[in-house]
């Protein structure tokens, strides 16, 4: 369906290529993972596959793209987004209209529908995606989740041949991500699409792609084949270590070379993984033994405690509406030193809004905040900067400066660090950062996930006391996941407190003192990660989180140690 041959891409005529000598064939019916480290140009690639690049932007592109045989010069303006359709990252960024009915009868307009059909098919839309009940709702009045589900009725509406995902589940909560996902195979089944996926959360789409093409850190193509074969090739690779792979696989493997997976081939999902265990028991207690050297590897011996001593923030009674909706409740919460807390739950359960209070970048409306022992509003902006830092949902939305290293020296300058203190650091903080190549970018010309990085970098530049992030990790290939909880469990080891929001649980379960879930704006759990995930009322699940991997593992390996207990004993009964 879709034939690329020598694409070469760059943003101006003197910068180096985004993408290079890019040859690849789509076939109908083709469920593609586009994999590749972070900034390799896999959404660059999106964005030409359909026409959008370069004509929207300064660009010079090389080489050819065929849609059905025909060069995509060849087709009429709107021809092509109504045969690819585009699902970005930032669903916020593709809305053009206030209500939720609107923004999908707008694209359905644009084609030319008639009226009496715009209405059938707007409506048949709203029932698919369970959004019948909010169809005049504002869209900004939506949750994360429910808008990532509008932007795919919006695009599906049109009845595209050609579904291209770009990181769509990397802002959902876990359990609207699963449902995310289990609609796209639906789709694809049902309606013939041909899908194209990039992702770094791959674990749920392991049983649908059928075949997976790796850009390297040039955006040059260097492997095309099916998924297993592709993370095979991936081991050895300088950037293997950039590429987030399956859970099930990287277990698998693992497992494998002790000799505890007998299967001749790495495993792809969680089934083939337990299919392949013949001693569940085993597999079992080699789990618990490897949660131990964990947490043996923590810095602190007091992991998922709440340390001693007064805490570094205190809030007491928070609420807080928005639009005639109460967003937070009632919540108490404190952030104590040396203490990584995760903040966790359903996409629109008051996150980000809280965060937001923390930092004192929200108006307290009713309760009271104290950091140090001093409420917020007694502390000078300026001061309260130099020991609160804050990362935004939206990175974009704190860049003051218009280059990579600015960025990250813009605080260092408000405090008079010496300019030799100034590159130190700064260089410091690009190489920990994977950003040293782009010290002299624009922070907008970055990819999402250097954009992300860049926010980070610059936080961490002062040295402050407290650290709120919104989803640091959302779009982070694996490398730079791994190394900025490096950096955040320095922070907590120098006496730091951390308190980060994330829909990720691998990586609560791992890194996290304590998991704070919120649940319809109040707090449901505070406690650490095992007793989250052990307790037998599951707060859990009210919050639309799944458990991690392991967890989900350990219960599936306890439920085949019974059922073959259960058949030994009955055979012996027999007997």
């Amino acid at each position: 369906m879709i034939g690329v041959r020598d694409l070469t891409f760059r943003f101006a005529e003197e910068e180096a290529p985004v993408l290079h000598g890019v040859n690849l064939d789509i076939q109908r019916g083709d469920v593609l993972l586009l994999l590749g480290p972070s900034g390799s140009g896999k959404s660059t690639l999106a964005l030409c596959l359909n026409g959008l690049y370069p004509e929207a932007v300064d660009g010079v592109l090389t080489g050819s793209i065929t849609l059905s045989g025909r060069s995509l010069s060849d087709y009429r303006h709107g021809e092509v987004c109504r045969e690819i359709g585009v699902v970005f990252q930032d669903p916020d960024s593709q809305f053009c209209m206030i209500s939720v009915e609107e923004e999908i009868v707008f694209g359905l307009e644009n084609l030319g529908m008639p009226p009496e059909e715009i209405e059938k098919v707007a409506g048949e839309t709203l029932e698919l995606f369970g959004l019948t009940p909010w169809r005049r709702a504002p869209i900004h009045s939506l949750s994360g989740g429910m808008k990532q589900k509008l932007a795919l009725a919006c695009v599906i509406a049109m009845k595209p041949r050609i579904l291209i995902l770009d990181e769509p589940t990397a802002s959902l909560d876990p359990y609207s991500a699963r449902e995310f996902v289990r609609l796209v195979k639906r789709l694809h089944r049902e309606e013939k699409l041909t899908v194209i996926i990039i992702e770094h959360r791959l674990d749920e789409w392991m049983d649908a792609a059928n075949r997976c093409a790796l850009l390297d850190r040039s955006g040059s193509l260097v492997y095309e084949g099916d998924p297993r074969s592709a993370f095979a090739f991936l081991q050895g690779r300088p950037y293997a270590g950039e590429v987030c792979l399956p859970e099930a696989y990287k277990l698998g493997r693992e497992w494998m070379a002790s000799g505890m997976y007998r299967g001749a081939l790495p495993p792809l999902t969680e089934g083939e993984l337990v299919f392949g265990v013949s001693h569940p028991a085993s597999a079992e207690a080699l789990l618990d033994q490897q949660e131990a050297d964990w947490r043996a590897e923590r810095r602190r011996s007091r992991a998922g405690m709440k340390p001693a001593g007064p805490p570094l923030l205190a809030a007491e009674q928070l609420a807080y509406a928005r639009g005639g909706v109460q967003v937070l409740e009632a919540v108490d919460l404190c952030l104590y030193p040396e203490e990584l807390v995760m903040l966790a739950g359903r996409n629109g359960a008051g996150k980000t809004t809280l965060a937001g209070l923390l930092a004192n970048v929200l108006p307290l409306q009713r309760g009271r905040i104290t950091y140090a022992g001093k409420e917020l509003e007694h502390w000078t902006e300026s001061a309260l900067r130099r020991r609160i830092g804050f990362v935004f949902q939206n990175p974009e939305h704190q860049f003051v400066t218009d280059s990579v290293y600015e960025e990250i020296a813009f605080a260092l300058r408000l405090l008079k660090w010496p300019q030799e203190q100034i590159d130190r650091r700064v260089a410091e903080l690009l190489k920990c950062c994977r950003l040293t190549e782009a010290a002299d970018a624009h922070p907008f010309a970055l990819s999402f996930g250097q954009k992300r990085r860049l926010s980070i970098a610059a936080m961490l530049a002062s040295h402050q006391d407290l650290l709120i992030l919104d989803e640091p990790t959302a779009g982070q290939d694996a490398r730079s996941t791994e190394m900025l909880m490096s950096l955040l469990q320095e922070v907590t080891g120098q006496g730091g407190s951390v308190c980060m929001i994330t829909h990720d649980m691998n990586l609560a379960d791992r890194y996290a003192d304590r998991i704070v879930v919120l649940d319809e704006g109040r707090i449901a759990f505070d406690g650490p990660p095992n007793e989250l995930w052990s307790r037998p009322d599951e707060p859990w699940k009210a919050a639309q989180l799944l458990p991690p991997f392991r967890w989900s593992l350990r219960k599936q390996f306890q439920a085949s140690t019974r059922a073959m207990t259960g058949r030994e004993c009955h055979a012996a009964a027999g007997d």
